[in-house]
This record gives C-alpha cells, structure tokens and sequence, in this order.
C-alpha cells in the first residue's frame, strides 16, 4: 500500500495542482488515494506529474475548495480498493492453507495419492510420499537381478519408468 508524506506542498483555491515545494517523489501516489493537507478535509487525487518549473504536481480529481494554502504538510491516505485487495489476498491465502493441511499430512503418512486445492480453484493430485517410497522399493526389488556383477557389467532387460 501507498505511503507517502510531503513535508510542503502549496495550493490555490480553485486549482487542481498541488505543488510539491519539498521535492518529495510522489511515486507512489494512484489515481483514486486521498490527500490530506495540513488542517483540511481530504480530497481525491487524479495522477501526479512534473510541471514546468520542474517540481513533483499532485493533480486533484476537483478543484481545491478551500483557502490557499502555502508551506503545508500534506499525507496519502491510500484507497480502500488497495486495503480490500489485500484482506483478500490474506483470506485467500488462509483458505489454501486451511484446505491443504489435511492433505498434507496426508501426502507425508499415508499410500496411494492425495489431491491439493490450488488458489484459482483447480486441483493438483499427487503421489504421496509413502507411495514414492513403496514405488522406488518396488523397483528396486524389479532390479535385484540386474544390479552390476563383480566384473562391472551391467545390462538392462527391460526399461523402468519412475512414476
């Protein structure tokens, strides 16, 4: 999320532009954040750019209403949009984790396979451990009598596939 503050920004009634005089980059500043200048209500932001004489501009969405006001501390609000998409993403994340953790200790104990939910609601299903280890012995068992010889030689009769 946004965090931004001006230690000076100046404006005049009836404009838009909020001239940064402290130089502060207003990186990142988004369209639809909330400003607060020192001692007036907050008003929303419509883009930032650089003007003529080279200073950072924070354009607002309406013409500034109040007094004019010059040297003032100013501070970002950022929108609820970005604190929404992160509670969302810090619910989904919770969910996935709720949902799998069964599934894992699963995967870790038990034979056969085991399917996990993935966060765009599709599914991935995968052999367990257990089943990966039964597997592997299996096919070492298959291979007992082609396991090298004293003399080094070593010959496949068949071909094995893992997995």
């Amino acid at each position: 999320m946004a965090e931004y503050t001006a230690d000076q920004v100046s404006i005049s009634t009836g404009s838009k532009a909020v001239v940064i005089e402290s130089n502060e980059s207003p990186e990142n500043v988004r369209q639809g954040d909330f400003l607060f200048i020192e001692g007036n209500d907050p008003v929303a932001i419509n883009r930032t750019y650089i003007n003529s004489d080279n200073k950072h501009v924070i354009e607002l969405r309406k013409a500034w209403p109040h007094a004019s006001a010059n040297t003032r501390t100013a501070i970002l609000l950022p929108t609820t949009y970005e604190f929404r998409t992160a509670t969302d993403a810090l619910k989904n994340a919770n969910t996935l984790i709720n949902d799998n953790t069964q599934t894992m200790q699963d995967w870790q104990t038990k034979e056969g396979e085991v399917t996990f939910n993935n966060i765009d609601g599709t599914q991935t299903t995968v052999k367990t451990l257990k089943q990966m280890e039964l597997d592997f012995y299996a096919m070492l068992e298959t291979l007992a009598n082609h396991i090298p010889s004293e003399s080094g030689q070593f010959t496949w009769r068949e071909q094995f596939v893992w997995g």
